[in-house]
Protein backbone atom coordinates (compact mmCIF):
# COMPACT_ATOMS: atom_id res chain seq x y z
CA UNK A 1 0.00 0.00 0.00
CA UNK A 2 1.06 3.53 -1.13
CA UNK A 3 0.05 7.27 0.34
CA UNK A 4 1.21 10.39 -0.27
CA UNK A 5 1.45 12.93 2.43
CA UNK A 6 0.38 15.21 0.29
CA UNK A 7 -2.57 14.00 -0.38
CA UNK A 8 -5.08 11.92 -1.88
CA UNK A 9 -6.22 8.36 -1.20
CA UNK A 10 -3.90 5.58 -0.82
CA UNK A 11 -2.98 2.98 -3.15
CA UNK A 12 -2.99 -0.55 -2.55
CA UNK A 13 -1.32 -2.77 -5.07
CA UNK A 14 -1.82 -6.61 -5.06
CA UNK A 15 1.54 -7.54 -6.57
CA UNK A 16 0.14 -11.20 -7.75
CA UNK A 17 -1.95 -9.49 -10.06
CA UNK A 18 0.12 -6.33 -10.90
CA UNK A 19 3.42 -7.21 -11.35
CA UNK A 20 6.44 -4.36 -10.26
CA UNK A 21 7.62 -3.69 -13.61
CA UNK A 22 4.08 -2.43 -14.54
CA UNK A 23 4.48 0.16 -11.56
CA UNK A 24 5.91 3.88 -12.97
CA UNK A 25 9.41 3.87 -12.82
CA UNK A 26 9.44 7.20 -11.52
CA UNK A 27 7.86 6.02 -8.49
CA UNK A 28 11.04 4.33 -7.17
CA UNK A 29 12.44 7.66 -6.53
CA UNK A 30 10.35 8.56 -3.83
CA UNK A 31 11.07 7.57 -0.25
CA UNK A 32 9.81 5.04 1.18
CA UNK A 33 8.22 4.71 5.03
CA UNK A 34 6.98 1.23 6.07
CA UNK A 35 6.48 -0.35 9.62
CA UNK A 36 8.98 -3.08 9.80
CA UNK A 37 10.57 -2.15 7.07
CA UNK A 38 13.00 -5.03 6.58
CA UNK A 39 9.96 -7.19 6.18
CA UNK A 40 8.32 -5.35 3.55
CA UNK A 41 11.61 -4.46 1.83
CA UNK A 42 12.73 -8.01 1.66
CA UNK A 43 8.94 -9.14 0.01
CA UNK A 44 9.53 -5.98 -2.68
CA UNK A 45 13.03 -6.88 -3.87
CA UNK A 46 11.78 -10.70 -4.02
CA UNK A 47 9.33 -9.26 -6.65
CA UNK A 48 11.94 -7.40 -8.34
CA UNK A 49 11.58 -3.66 -7.04
CA UNK A 50 14.27 -1.25 -7.74
CA UNK A 51 14.13 0.13 -4.24
CA UNK A 52 16.82 2.25 -3.42
CA UNK A 53 18.59 1.62 -0.17
CA UNK A 54 18.89 5.58 0.64
CA UNK A 55 15.25 6.06 0.60
CA UNK A 56 14.17 3.39 3.19
CA UNK A 57 12.73 4.78 6.57
CA UNK A 58 10.89 2.50 8.93
CA UNK A 59 8.22 3.76 11.61
CA UNK A 60 8.52 0.63 14.19
CA UNK A 61 12.69 1.57 14.15
CA UNK A 62 11.64 5.08 14.84
CA UNK A 63 8.79 4.50 17.28
CA UNK A 64 11.14 2.50 19.36
CA UNK A 65 13.54 5.21 20.11
CA UNK A 66 10.15 7.27 22.03
CA UNK A 67 7.22 4.22 22.30
CA UNK A 68 7.94 1.74 25.33
CA UNK A 69 5.84 -0.97 23.25
CA UNK A 70 5.04 -4.49 25.22
CA UNK A 71 7.41 -6.07 27.74
CA UNK A 72 10.17 -8.54 25.79
CA UNK A 73 11.96 -10.89 27.89
CA UNK A 74 14.40 -8.97 30.82
CA UNK A 75 13.83 -5.83 29.08
CA UNK A 76 11.27 -2.97 29.96
CA UNK A 77 10.05 -2.29 26.41
CA UNK A 78 9.93 -3.77 23.47
CA UNK A 79 12.14 -0.96 21.36
CA UNK A 80 10.60 -2.69 17.94
CA UNK A 81 6.28 -1.72 18.73
CA UNK A 82 3.90 -3.30 16.55
CA UNK A 83 2.00 -0.78 14.64
CA UNK A 84 -0.95 -1.42 17.14
CA UNK A 85 0.77 -0.81 19.86
CA UNK A 86 3.02 2.56 18.75
CA UNK A 87 0.35 3.73 16.88
CA UNK A 88 -1.90 3.41 20.45
CA UNK A 89 1.24 5.38 22.48
CA UNK A 90 2.19 7.75 19.86
CA UNK A 91 -0.97 8.70 18.44
CA UNK A 92 -3.50 7.89 21.19
CA UNK A 93 -5.66 5.88 18.20
CA UNK A 94 -6.85 2.41 18.49
CA UNK A 95 -6.24 0.45 15.13
CA UNK A 96 -8.00 -2.54 14.96
CA UNK A 97 -5.92 -5.24 13.96
CA UNK A 98 -8.01 -8.35 12.76
CA UNK A 99 -6.65 -7.73 9.14
CA UNK A 100 -3.43 -8.87 10.23
CA UNK A 101 -4.62 -12.36 10.83
CA UNK A 102 -7.03 -12.86 7.89
CA UNK A 103 -6.60 -14.73 5.05
CA UNK A 104 -4.25 -12.79 2.07
CA UNK A 105 -3.52 -15.95 -0.29
CA UNK A 106 -7.31 -15.38 -1.56
CA UNK A 107 -7.31 -14.82 -5.31
CA UNK A 108 -8.70 -11.58 -4.69
CA UNK A 109 -8.30 -9.14 -1.74
CA UNK A 110 -11.95 -8.09 -0.35
CA UNK A 111 -12.88 -4.42 0.34
CA UNK A 112 -11.82 -5.21 4.13
CA UNK A 113 -8.47 -5.84 3.08
CA UNK A 114 -7.93 -3.18 0.96
CA UNK A 115 -8.84 -0.52 3.48
CA UNK A 116 -6.78 -2.20 6.48
CA UNK A 117 -3.68 -1.92 3.76
CA UNK A 118 -4.37 1.51 3.06
CA UNK A 119 -4.28 2.75 7.06
CA UNK A 120 -1.20 0.59 7.69
CA UNK A 121 0.34 3.53 5.00
CA UNK A 122 -1.20 6.58 6.45
CA UNK A 123 -0.30 5.14 9.58
CA UNK A 124 3.69 4.08 8.94
CA UNK A 125 4.17 7.92 7.92
CA UNK A 126 2.45 9.74 10.52
CA UNK A 127 4.23 7.53 13.30
CA UNK A 128 7.42 8.37 11.54
CA UNK A 129 6.17 11.59 11.59
CA UNK A 130 5.52 11.93 14.98
CA UNK A 131 8.08 9.91 16.07
CA UNK A 132 10.37 12.33 14.42
CA UNK A 133 9.20 15.55 16.67
CA UNK A 134 9.78 13.39 19.98
CA UNK A 135 13.66 12.60 18.90
CA UNK A 136 16.28 14.08 20.27
CA UNK A 137 19.35 14.96 17.88
CA UNK A 138 21.40 11.54 18.35
CA UNK A 139 18.14 9.38 18.35
CA UNK A 140 17.40 10.44 15.40
CA UNK A 141 21.37 10.05 14.29
CA UNK A 142 20.69 6.50 15.47
CA UNK A 143 17.41 5.50 13.97
CA UNK A 144 18.73 7.46 10.04
CA UNK A 145 21.49 4.69 10.66
CA UNK A 146 19.39 1.21 11.59
CA UNK A 147 17.22 2.69 8.44
CA UNK A 148 20.11 2.73 6.32
CA UNK A 149 20.79 -0.85 7.39
CA UNK A 150 17.63 -1.51 5.83
CA UNK A 151 18.42 -2.76 2.29
CA UNK A 152 21.44 -4.68 3.30
CA UNK A 153 19.75 -6.48 6.48
CA UNK A 154 16.61 -7.76 3.85
CA UNK A 155 19.40 -8.83 1.11
CA UNK A 156 20.82 -10.64 3.67
CA UNK A 157 17.80 -12.64 4.70
CA UNK A 158 17.09 -13.92 1.10
CA UNK A 159 20.17 -14.86 0.83
CA UNK A 160 19.45 -16.77 3.59
CA UNK A 161 19.99 -15.79 6.84
CA UNK A 162 17.17 -16.20 8.72
CA UNK A 163 16.30 -13.53 11.76
CA UNK A 164 14.75 -16.06 14.45
CA UNK A 165 17.95 -18.00 14.41
CA UNK A 166 20.10 -14.90 14.85
CA UNK A 167 17.80 -13.67 17.65
CA UNK A 168 17.87 -17.30 19.37
CA UNK A 169 21.81 -17.37 19.39
CA UNK A 170 21.65 -13.46 20.64
CA UNK A 171 19.31 -14.07 23.69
Amino acid sequence: SLWNPRGGDALVIDLRHAPISALPKEMWNARFVFHNATFDTKHLLHSGAPLQADKLLCSMLFAGFVARGQPFNNREGDRRPSLTIATKELLGVDVPKEGQTADWDRSSLDQALVDYAAVDAVLAYQLLKTAVEKMGPGELRAANIACACIHAVARLELAGLNPEARRQGRE
